[in-house]
Formats: C-alpha cells, sequence, structure tokens
C-alpha cells in the first residue's frame, strides 16, 4: 500500500508537471539586433567604439596581459588564451540608452524562460568581462557563496566574428547548447540562466570573443509570488486530482508513510532555500502542492552520509601549490591543478544509501527557518525523484558518473542521477498531511504542545508521552525550552488526569539519558517543574509506581545540580494539604544532605542550602521531630567558608522568617548561626553586606557586636562609612545611628592621625625581607645601586618583572631598573624615584578631602555624638514576666528586644 500510495502521487505531480511547465525553460538565448551602448571602457581605455575593432580587442589585451595576474588584487586573470575582468570598477559601458534598454533586455529575458517580469523583480549586477582569443575556453560550477537568480551573458560584437565557441548550459542531466558564433561580428548575442546551472564557453577556434557576465539578483523588497499556478482550466484540473491523490493520506496506519520527499531540479545555498526564491520547475511544483489545503509544505536541504576523506600531508601540500586565485577556478579545467584534484578526493567519499538520508532544518512559507531533531528519510518509501525515467539502469552493476568516479549500486537503488546528486546536499520539498502530529514532533516539538493545549486530548497525549519514551534525547537535548517543555507536558496530565501517561512521563524524567553526564539528565530542573510533579502524584496516587519513580527523580546524580528543586518538591506537597508525602520525601533529603561519604553540602549553592534549611524547619513545624537535624545542620554550615556562610545566614533570615519568629529551635539555630560568624574575621569585601543585613534584621544587640567586632579593620570600616545605602538605613533607627556614629568617629580618629609627608630617599619595603642588600638599599638614603649575578638578559628581565613590576607601589618602594652589560656581565641599575612620595602626597590630599566630608556629614545627619552612650536592654516577652535581661543571649528566643539610650531612659 505504501508504494502503491507513493507512486500514486509521484504520477498524479508529474503528469499535470509536465504540462504546466511547458513553457518554462532553465536556460535560454536571444540575438539582439538593437545596439545596447556606443563606447566602453575596460581598465584604463576609455571610449572604446561597438562593435570593437580588432585593434582595440589587441590593446585590451595588452592591458589585461600588464596586470599582474598573480596579486590578488589584479582585476586581470588570465586563462591560456582567456582573460577575465573580475572587479566590476574595472568596466564602465557608456551610453544614454544603458539604463532603460539593460532593463527592457533583462525583462524579455525573464518572459523567454517562463517567468512574469511584473511579479519577479531582479537587480542587475556586472560581475565579470571575458576577452577570448583562439583556442580559449572556460568551464563554471555552482558557487554556492556568489550565487544569484539568474545569470545572463551578453556578448558583445567584435570586428570579423568569431567561429565555434558555442555556449553549453547543463541542469543535471538536460543539456542546451547556444549557437552565439552566427553574425556575433554585428549582433548582440544574450543568453540567460539559472545560476545554479553548470555552464561552459567552448573553445574558439577562430577570432575574438568579448562577453559581459551579469548577476541577476531578485529585489529584497520585491511583491511576491502568491505560489499558485497559472489560472487555467488544466491547472484547475490538476489541483483537483492531486487533491483527490492527497485525501486518502493518512499518518496513523503504518501502510502509509509519515512524509514525502520531493527532490527538486534545481540547487540553491542555505540562504536562498525559501519559497520565493524557486526556480523554473521548482517554483511551479511547490505552487501546485501549496494549493492542496490537506497538506503541510516545507523546504529543506539533506545529504547523505558517507565515508569521511581525510587528505594526507603531501596532498594538502599539493593544494597549496595551486595555480589557482579565483573561486571560479577555470584553471581547475584547463589544467587539472591540484586544486581539483583535493576536490576531488573529498567528492569520492561514497553515499552511504542504505542509511538513507538526513534532514535537519525545515524552512515555512513564511521564509522562517526552523531547527529541528535529525529526520530519517529512507530513499525507497519517502522519497520522489521526477526525472528517474533518464537514470534507470541495471541494478548490481558498477557504475561511472560524469566525473569519472566509481560506484557500486546497492540492491534496490537503480538511479544514478540519485546516486550523483547525493554527493552534497541537495534541496527538496517536504510534504505531509495537516493532521500529522507526528511530523510536529520530529520537526517542531513546541508546536506540537502548542497545538495539544489548543486541543487537549488524552489520546493525542498518548502519542506525545510516547514519542518522548521513544526518543528522549530528541525532545530534550539542546532545546532552548527544555524546562519549559516537561512543565507543559506535567500540566497537561494533571488537566486531563491522565494517571497511566504521567506515570511514564515521570519514569522517562527519572531515568538515565545513555552516554550523557548527570547534568544532562531531566529530573526537577526547576521549581515550577517540582510543583507540577507533586500536583501530578496528587493525581496518581502515592502508590508503589508513584514512590519507585519518585526514588529515580531523587537520583543522587543529580543532588549537586537539582538539590533546591528536590527541597521545593518536598514543600510541594505541605502546600497541597499531603504532610506526610512532603515528610517522606523531606527526609529522604536530609538524609542525602547529611551523609559525611557523599559530601553534598559544600558543593550546593546558597539558595540550594537555603531551601534544604526551609524543608527541615518544616518538618520541625509539622511534627516536632526535626531538632536534632536542625542541630546537624548547624555544625555543617559552621564548616562553611564566611564568603558562603553570610548569603546563607541572610537567605534563612528572609526566606524562614515564619518559622524563626514562631519556633524557639529554629531561633536557637540561627542564633548559633549569628554567633559563629560574629566570632569570626569579617573580610572586608563582606563588611558592607554585613552592616546592612543587621540594620534590616533590626537587631541593636547583634548590631552591637559586629560594630565592636570590626573596629580594627580600619578598610572595613572606610567601606562602611562611604556606603550611601548604610547612612540611610543607619540613621532610621537608634541602634544604627549610634553603631554608625562609633564606626565615624572611628574613622575620623584614624584621618586625623594622619600627617604631611615628609620626603625622603629611604623606602621601608616588606618585598626585600629575604634579600639583604636590596633591603639594606632601600632603607638607606642612597639613590643608586647595582645587582649582579645574571646568567642571562632574560634571567634579569624576569627578575625586574617580580620585584619592580606594576604594582611596586603596593609593596611600598618606588624604582626603576635598567640591564647594562659591564666587563661581559649582566647588571642591573637600580635608581630610586619619587613615584613613592607622589603616592603619599595623594593619599594625604584625599583622606583630607574625606575627612572634611564625613565631619560635615556627621553633623548633618547624626547631630550630637551619642557613639558613647550607654545602651540598656529590656525585653518584652509574649508572657506575663517583665523582668529585664543584662545580656542579650540569656534573653528568651520569643523576645523583643527594645533599646532606649541611658540619657533619654533617666
Amino acid at each position: 500500500m505504501n508504494d502503491c500510495f507513493k507512486g500514486d502521487v509521484e504520477e498524479a505531480i508529474q503528469t499535470h508537471l509536465d504540462i504546466l511547465s511547458e513553457k518554462s525553460q532553465f536556460a535560454v538565448s536571444l540575438k539582439q539586433d538593437k545596439g545596447l551602448f556606443n563606447k566602453i571602457s575596460i581598465l584604463h581605455l576609455t571610449d572604446i567604439d561597438v562593435p570593437v575593432s580588432l585593434n582595440n580587442v589587441s590593446k585590451l589585451v595588452q592591458a589585461a596581459s600588464k596586470s599582474s595576474p598573480e596579486a590578488k588584487s589584479s582585476p586581470c586573470v588570465k586563462y591560456g588564451q582567456m582573460w577575465q575582468i573580475r572587479q566590476c570598477e574595472a568596466l564602465k559601458a557608456q551610453s544614454e540608452k544603458w539604463s532603460d534598454l539593460l532593463p527592457e533586455l533583462t525583462n524579455k529575458m525573464l518572459l523567454l524562460m517562463g517567468l512574469n517580469p511584473l511579479v519577479v523583480k531582479v537587480k542587475t549586477i556586472l560581475r565579470d568581462f571575458f576577452i577570448c582569443g583562439t583556442d580559449g575556453l572556460a568551464k563554471f560550477c555552482f558557487e554556492e557563496e556568489n550565487a544569484g537568480f539568474i545569470k545572463m551573458i551578453l556578448q558583445i560584437p567584435v570586428e570579423g566574428g568569431h567561429e565555434e565557441g558555442r555556449i553549453k548550459v547543463e541542469l543535471n542531466e538536460q543539456i542546451q547548447l547556444f549557437n552565439v558564433c552566427e553574425d556575433s561580428d554585428r549582433h548582440y548575442h544574450v543568453t540567460a540562466f539559472y545560476s545554479d546551472c553548470d555552464h561552459q564557453l567552448e573553445k574558439v577556434t577562430f577570432g575574438w570573443r568579448l562577453a559581459m557576465v551579469f548577476d541577476l539578483v531578485l529585489e529584497e523588497k520585491m511583491v511576491h509570488n502568491p505560489l499558485c499556478p497559472p489560472a487555467n482550466l488544466h491547472s484547475f484540473l490538476a489541483v483537483g486530482h492531486i487533491q483527490e491523490t492527497l485525501a486518502q493520506w493518512t499518518t496513523n496506519e503504518n501502510d502509509y508513510p509519515s512524509m514525502l520527499a520531493l527532490v527538486l531540479d534545481h540547487r540553491y545555498s542555505s540562504t536562498q532555500l525559501n519559497f520565493h526564491s524557486l526556480k523554473g520547475r521548482d517554483h511551479l511544483l511547490a505552487g501546485l502542492l501549496r494549493s492542496v489545503d490537506s497538506i503541510n509544505t516545507y523546504l529543506s536541504h539533506f545529504q547523505a552520509h558517507g565515508r569521511s576523506i581525510t587528505l594526507s600531508d603531501q596532498e594538502d601540500s599539493e593544494s597549496t601549490d595551486s595555480d589557482c586565485t579565483n573561486s571560479i577556478c577555470i584553471c581547475c579545467v584547463t589544467k587539472g591543478c591540484s586544486c581539483q584534484k583535493r576536490l576531488r578526493r573529498r567528492a569520492e567519499s561514497q553515499p552511504n544509501l542504505r542509511n538513507g538520508v538526513k534532514i535537519l532544518s525545515l524552512t515555512g512559507v513564511d521564509g522562517k527557518t526552523m531547527e529541528c531533531i535529525p529526520i530519517d528519510v529512507d530513499l525507497d518509501s519517502k522519497m520522489i525523484l521526477f526525472n528517474r525515467n533518464v537514470h534507470n539502469i541495471r541494478p548490481n552493476v558498477t557504475v561511472f558518473d560524469c566525473d569519472n568516479m566509481e560506484y557500486d549500486i546497492p540492491d534496490g537503488h537503480t538511479e544514478l542521477g540519485l546516486l550523483r546528486w547525493l554527493r552534497e546536499p541537495r534541496a527538496v520539498l517536504i510534504i505531509f498531511p495537516k493532521n500529522s502530529l507526528k511530523m510536529f514532533l520530529l520537526g517542531n516539538f513546541t508546536a506540537a504542545l502548542d497545538r495539544l493545549e489548543t486541543h487537549p486530548d488524552v489520546r493525542t497525549l498518548n502519542e506525545v508521552i510516547a514519542f518522548c519514551e521513544d526518543y528522549p534525547e530528541r525532545v530534550w537535548m539542546g532545546a532552548n525550552d527544555r524546562e519549559e517543555r516537561t512543565k507543559r507536558l506535567l500540566s497537561l496530565c494533571v488537566q486531563l488526569r491522565a494517571k497511566t501517561e504521567g506515570l511514564t512521563l515521570l519514569e522517562i524524567l527519572g531515568s538515565d539519558f545513555v552516554g550523557r553526564e548527570p547534568a544532562d539528565y531531566e529530573g526537577i530542573r526547576n521549581k515550577a517543574i517540582a510543583i507540577e510533579i507533586a500536583n501530578l502524584i496528587m493525581v496518581i496516587g502515592w502508590n508503589s509506581a508513584s514512590i519507585i519513580s519518585v526514588e529515580k527523580l531523587l537520583s543522587l546524580n543529580r543532588t549537586k545540580d537539582q538539590m533546591e528543586n528536590f527541597a521545593h518538591f518536598a514543600l510541594a506537597f505541605f502546600d497541597i494539604g499531603l504532610p506526610e508525602i512532603g515528610k517522606n520525601i523531606g527526609n529522604r533529603i536530609v538524609a542525602m544532605l547529611q551523609t559525611k561519604a557523599y559530601n553534598v553540602l559544600p558543593n550546593l549553592t546558597v539558595s540550594a542550602i537555603v531551601a534544604c534549611a526551609s524543608i527541615i524547619f518544616r518538618i520541625q513545624q509539622f511534627d516536632g521531630s526535626g531538632p536534632f537535624r536542625i542541630y546537624s545542620l548547624g555544625i555543617e554550615l559552621k564548616s562553611l567558608p564566611l564568603q558562603k556562610l553570610f548569603p546563607v545566614i541572610e537567605g534563612i533570615q528572609k526566606i524562614c522568617s515564619v518559622y524563626l519568629e514562631n519556633n524557639q529551635v529554629c531561633q536557637r539555630f540561627q542564633r548559633d548561626l549569628h554567633r559563629h560568624l560574629l566570632s569570626c574575621y569579617i573580610p572586608e569585601e563582606l563588611a558592607v553586606g554585613v552592616m546592612l543585613f543587621y540594620l534590616e534584621l533590626d537587631d541593636a544587640i547583634l548590631l552591637k557586636e559586629f560594630t565592636h567586632a570590626i573596629t580594627n579593620q580600619k578598610n572595613a570600616i572606610q567601606l562602611i562609612v562611604s556606603s550611601p545605602e548604610i547612612w540611610n538605613k543607619a540613621v532610621t533607627t537608634l541602634g544604627g545611628r549610634w553603631a554608625l556614629s562609633l564606626l565615624v568617629n572611628i574613622r575620623i580618629g584614624h584621618l586625623e592621625k594622619m600627617t604631611l609627608p615628609v620626603f625622603t630617599w629611604s623606602q621601608k619595603s616588606t618585598a626585600f625581607i629575604a634579600n639583604p642588600c636590596l633591603d639594606d638599599f632601600f632603607s638607606s638614603s642612597s639613590v643608586r645601586h647595582n645587582v649582579s649575578g645574571f646568567n642571562s638578559r632574560r634571567q634579569a628581565e624576569k627578575w625586574i618583572e617580580l620585584l619592580f613590576g606594576p604594582d611596586q607601589l603596593e609593596s611600598g618602594h618606588s624604582a626603576d631598573v635598567e640591564i647594562k652589560r659591564q666587563d661581559s656581565k649582566i647588571v642591573c641599575a637600580i635608581t630610586k624615584n619619587r613615584d613613592l612620595h607622589w603616592r603619599h602626597l595623594n593619599m594625604f590630599q584625599r583622606s583630607r578631602a574625606e575627612l572634611l566630608a564625613l565631619r560635615d556629614r556627621r553633623r548633618r545627619r547624626l547631630g550630637e555624638d551619642i557613639s558613647g552612650s550607654k545602651v540598656k536592654v529590656f525585653t518584652t516577652s509574649r508572657s506575663s514576666s517583665t523582668a529585664s535581661q543584662t545580656s542579650p543571649l540569656l534573653s528568651p528566643p520569643a523576645a523583643k528586644r527594645l533599646r532606649i539610650i541611658d540619657q533619654d531612659y533617666k
């Protein structure tokens, strides 16, 4: 049934396509009687009359020969008896009629090729100029980089004309020969063909040929063809017949292919492949199939799987010796140079047709290209090649293509043309039924999910989940929206209450992709997915199957990257009213977290640690069974470096505030972390953040302890008192004003002690403790000193770079060093300079400015100096007790501490 359907489609399309394409030509030629221009200018020769005399031809040849063909910037390249002027700037045509007659000529050629000039708008670009003498010839092949839409060769009349020298144009196995030597002494000959056609200027046996080569490029702002067949009776019948044939196509039955790939006649580069740039029969084919409502049409490239060829060093060296300097590479054909041999070796990778081909992208009618996972295309059941009648040969024989490359044809593949074409990427038209969910899944999984969400259906969801089960790497690996895909699938299972499909999806998410790193496994990749999985388990039920799936999701391979999401997963069950399940999952997470063998905690992020603390607090709040876990977590956290511990404390204070206010165990845990933090040396980079944290916490006791802890850290105090955020926050509370006033006074006292530096040559530096001679020199008032004992100049340079680099001022010394040679010895001459003194002066000036600004800010914002005031602490408990406490560490956990300045209290 499969082969029968494919044959019916091929026959229906082929029959009508042949009739519709009767007027479509891939190459045409026209003899033009009317003169296009009177004079031309080439290189430095100007005002050459047309027809061109033999004398002027000789001048052109001499001018082209004088140009250096070896120079890459040269506009002229010579191939035997042919000169090619490559740069358009070197060629100009002069005539008042040029701007009017050239577009008119272009429209004539478009009409001859079967195109409508009112629809197909092209821009004419002059590319090359050829001077061809006796025995001159050239062959050109398709170039993806410089390919336009159509190429047009305009042959200029020359005195005496020329003999032979036809223009040969080849498209696949079709050949067109144009005799352009007739009346070549007085008439223009214009030849136009699609740019992907191979073409050849055959050998001139006598005389001279001058030709201009134009590229006709589609205009970007052109009004595109609506892609519909000609409005006539036959096209109406053709669309009806094809639509009737394709109406029986359904992908739900195994006898029908999921898609069909129609090989296009023409070749297209990756940037050219769109519906509005299709050429000749390809354009008619696309328009015909676009008129069928029951199918989707896309464009794509495919390439066969062939073995790779590695060039040897000798072959690489041969390619570098090539005398080819032009991408057209005429010399490769005429001389057989090494660059052609290299290309030949690369082409000799025999396609593995038994493996079929793959499609990597799909281009729609709107011109947008969507990357897709590789789609396998079976050559026998899914590919249609319309010109197979030209290439049918006997199977199991050895054949040679036009480049004398030998292939063994495997069984079941009898098209020589197909074998030859698969050597390079080929453009195809992909068609499949509009109701084909599988093609949507293969081509654009996100679009398939959009369609399913618009029309939710359990049967369709089952197909999608089955596809995910068969191709998990294709669904998730490399997708930009992989987390969003997982969330949408889970939401659909919850919405449709699809228990079987949901359980299958959980098993897929919990599985390990073969050959992948743990970070590439799906699992629970974010908080939203964790919540959706919890909702799905509420639909499925907490049974043995769901328990096994959850155990796979909470795999040890994912703990480093997904522990935070594990905690959100457990918390989600508390939020949806299933606390027992949340407790069980939370206990599993805590066990992984506190197992010494796994060493999980030091490798977690700050947010992951805070999330784990949240689930431990939640279990403690639920049944009071978490004190030991909380105590163990506190011990583990104290082993973290301060750069990580402080953000953890800050995160727990903000995110777990509900538990800290209502649970004494949690309060004691947080208080122990504060004690540990304040008992350590606070790094300078954390000082501002810790100060802001305690100001926002509004705890005067902790703020006072922190303030006293950093009184000896001058740099930390400087950062704190210069922070606008700290000033704005501190002046709003009494405790904050007291702490800031104390630190400001300390900083002002330090600045007031700084005196104006007096210049001296003595520079005491810690950089030379290991070198007594240098230490004595920099400690003395001597200005110059020589250091010897270097074996080489390089050794001296390394020594200078180590001790006298750009950061020498930071080490407390400044000097210039010069390498000299004295009596065959290498000596480093050290001369002290005044840079260190200028640095001290600048520091003093900055300190004076900071001192004045700080005094003024203290007067304006702090007012009376309250840093010396004694702070009394009163506690008010929720109980009836009103006893005062002298130490903040002895106050009850639930108490709220009030601070009153001594003089105000009295």
